[in-house]
């Protein structure tokens, strides 16, 4: 194989790495988490006695294989628990900032099954009516070609479990669950021309490690996502709909196409989806957090493999079986997000 000429990484450095990784699901899961106790400390709170280290010190403590080159591009306090980013045709980096992780605001947790989904005491209503979080959409530019991102804009703040943004048709594309939001910005200005509207409700909220997440446009003119392992789906079209027309469980990839307001799962199972790619002809992949394991690629109308288990059955009763994960080599788990 020809050696690879050296690549540079430019990744985000933030202060708590940790954190980043149990949002997206990194963490294993215990199969069953009835018997642990609520979370008492703050979410976002360093462990006792640690001592928290710069942006610069921090990059310093990284180390990368031979022909990899790492560079520090964003740090705290101007990027806090990112959970996803993608670049618009300027270059510029949109980056969601899932700052409310755990806890969605405004909601009362009245019961816990198992596997620790919980069940809230209401449904949020979205935004502009919403319960105002901590979580925040912010544009990132390099103006002078250095590497180093030194200007910032906030697109919306005040958002509640927020976990992608995507550009394209005429404005922003928001997934807030249980929500998909569309702001208009028909000029690009980056500042929204009206409130949001609703194009999808009944994305769940029973575990904020596991949510709808990670839009993406396909070549053929759908926005695609996935479904994490331990949340429903009950799906709703504002305006078209009286009442849920399909139910979910479990992880899956999505699809949406907006002037068609057409909803379909694209294929289901696989691990705890969380993070979508695409490569040159199309196909479509996600990451795994369980251990010695390889994410999964989805073939439209698939039946993968996931834990049954804790997860549910298959949809399609009469599915003959399934398909397994990635042939891999052991590792102890694959990174849930990756670029093709």
């Amino acid at each position: 194989m020809q050696q690879m000429n050296k690549t540079r990484i430019r990744c985000f450095l933030i202060r708590l790495f940790v954190t980043l990784l149990g949002v997206a699901g990194f963490a294993a899961e215990p199969k069953d988490k009835s018997a642990q106790p609520l979370r008492k400390e703050p979410a976002n709170e360093a462990p006792a006695g640690s001592v928290p280290l710069s942006p610069a010190e921090s990059l310093k403590s990284f180390h990368v294989a031979d022909d990899l080159e790492f560079e520090q591009v964003l740090a705290e306090p101007i990027v806090a628990q990112p959970v996803f980013l993608n670049f618009d045709e300027r270059g510029r980096m949109w980056v969601v900032q899932y700052r409310q992780y755990p806890e969605p605001a405004g909601l009362k947790v009245v019961s816990h099954d198992s596997f620790w989904r919980a069940v809230y005491d209401k449904v949020p209503p979205p935004p502009p009516h919403h319960f105002p979080g901590r979580d925040k959409i912010t544009i990132h530019e390099d103006t002078d070609g250095d590497g180093i991102f030194d200007k910032h804009k906030t697109f919306v703040d005040g958002l509640n479990i927020v976990t992608a943004v995507e550009r394209g048709r005429g404005g922003v594309w928001v997934l807030n669950p249980p929500y998909l939001l569309f702001y208009p910005d028909a000029n690009g200005d980056d500042v929204p021309d009206g409130d949001p509207v609703v194009h999808l409700s009944g994305f769940g909220l029973e575990d904020t490690h596991s949510v709808a997440n990670s839009l993406r446009w396909g070549p053929d003119g759908w926005l695609y996502a996935a479904q994490g392992s331990t949340v429903s789906g009950h799906m709703m079209r504002p305006g078209l709909d009286k009442e849920p027309f399909l139910h979910t469980m479990g992880q899956l990839i999505w699809r949406y196409h907006p002037e068609g307001r057409r909803f379909e799962v694209f294929a289901e199972g696989g691990g705890n989806a969380f993070g979508v790619e695409l490569d040159g002809k199309g196909r479509i992949f996600s990451g795994h957090n369980g251990g010695d394991t390889r994410g999964f690629h989805y073939v439209q109308g698939g039946y993968l493999q996931k834990g049954f288990e804790k997860h549910g059955p298959l949809s399609n009763p009469f599915a003959f079986g399934y398909f397994p994960m990635m042939p891999n080599n052991n590792a102890p788990r694959l990174t849930h997000n990756f670029v093709i």
